[in-house]
């Protein structure tokens, strides 16, 4: 009998304590909001939540202090939890959407957009979708140093964003380039396409396309010239999964290419004049430690496996922030760049080139001061492998082919939001 009455006391007092704990955390939690203690207001949150305590109040403070440090993508989260808790809060309505055009969710924030009541967005001022979304230009050189046989090579890129609902978004770019050599000067035209589709707020299905056309003029020992051309295309379809701090995606794809058969071109198949026509596929994994306005990290891995060679590993890091008001700074490394790179979207300087990179580091200062539009300068440096022609067709004192030369370049650029 004591032993009965003396458990029912145990139990008795643990139930109130912890009754006792959850009340202390939940004030707790709200007397920090009221002090604008964001980092005891997350704190705190968690520990409520922990306690089983989870309800409005709770869940709006919550993503108050996650924006307010600039974790857009967490207070989105809980914005949007706070709004399942309460549909009819306009506050926790406003949040969510600013939370999430602030974490670049674009398409989830059309979808929160179309379930505010009208009053609330006539009063916000947000808009809908556009077709034309965007515009981004950019030029620049790069320059080869420590031998003669690759000289300065001009580039230009324009690319443009489309809405297609609140759901399906097209991103299309065109770029050229022009490479001078000791033998011969070469340029390339390349297009690339992705059309994106949002499944759910977690899934997405991205489809893409590119299309690459080189041609070189090569002066022969004996003085005469000859051209060459080379054409590759082709599409793949991947499936993305991501959270807050990380992201999966798988694709597969077809790439086809040919040229002449003296092709003297440097492209990503590998010998000259070989026609390429086969099936690839592959993974990326990403992880982004930190997302906030002021610093930001995203490390990504990709791999693939083409039918009829070897499999390639490749890997970004990336990690920027804010330094001023309106300015941020970007620095990105990149490693072993995949002999064909189908997830890459625009017509940037690294994914499209006419040699394959090894690896390659940029830093980048953006100037944005109202969101709408930006104008940007970056210096890169890249080490490629660069295929030269046949021995029979190269001037006295080629190197071999397959040598490595490094490339500094100095881009300019503007984007517009329409």
């Amino acid at each position: 009998m004591r032993a009965t009455i003396a458990l029912i006391l145990l139990v008795m007092m643990a139930t109130q304590t912890k009754a006792q704990d959850a009340v202390y955390s939940d004030t707790a939690h709200y007397d920090y909001y009221m002090l604008g203690e964001w980092d005891e207001v997350i704190a705190h949150g968690k520990l409520a939540r922990k306690q089983g305590v989870d309800h409005y109040y709770l869940r709006a403070r919550n993503g108050y202090a996650y924006y307010m440090k600039g974790r857009y993508m967490a207070a989105a989260a809980e914005f949007q939890k706070a709004v399942a808790f309460n549909p009819y809060s306009d506050h926790a309505q406003t949040y969510l959407l600013w939370s999430q055009q602030a974490a670049g969710m674009r398409s989830e924030s059309f979808l929160t957009m179309r379930k505010m009541p009208i009053s609330l967005r006539n009063h916000l001022g947000v808009q809908g979708p556009k077709f034309f979304d965007g515009i981004a230009v950019s030029g620049g050189y790069r320059i080869s140093t420590g031998d003669t046989l690759i000289g300065s090579t001009p580039v230009v890129a324009l690319s443009l964003s489309h809405w297609l609902g609140s759901r399906l978004m097209l991103e299309h770019g065109v770029s050229y380039m022009n490479v001078e050599r000791f033998y011969g000067d070469a340029w390339q035209v390349a297009y690339l396409a992705q059309l994106g589709l949002q499944l759910a707020p977690r899934w997405n299905v991205k489809g893409a396309f590119t299309a690459n056309h080189w041609g070189t003029k090569q002066v022969l020992t004996d003085g005469t010239t000859t051209d060459s051309t080379y054409t590759e295309y082709g599409g793949a379809l991947s499936l993305q999964w991501r959270t807050r701090r990380i992201s999966l995606s798988g694709y597969g794809g077809y790439l086809q290419g040919g040229g002449a058969a003296n092709d003297s071109l440097v492209n990503t198949t590998g010998a000259q004049g070989e026609v390429l026509e086969q099936f690839f596929g592959g993974m990326t994994f990403g992880w982004y430690p930190l997302a906030n306005l002021d610093l930001y990290s995203f490390t990504s891995v990709h791999y693939a496996h083409f039918l009829t060679r070897t499999a390639e590993i490749s890997a970004r890091q990336t990690i920027g922030g804010r330094i001023a008001k309106g300015t941020w700074l970007t620095a990105t490394y990149t490693w072993n760049r995949p002999m064909f790179n189908m997830m890459g979207h625009q017509a940037t300087f690294a994914d499209n080139a006419l040699e394959p990179l090894d690896h390659s580091a940029s830093l980048q200062a953006l100037y944005s001061p109202k969101g709408r539009w930006g104008i940007s300068l970056t210096y890169s440096f890249e080490a490629r492998r660069i295929r030269l022609p046949n021995e029979v067709d190269s001037p006295i004192g080629a190197t071999p082919q397959n040598a490595s030369f490094n490339y500094h370049g100095l881009f300019a650029g503007f984007q517009l939001k329409f």
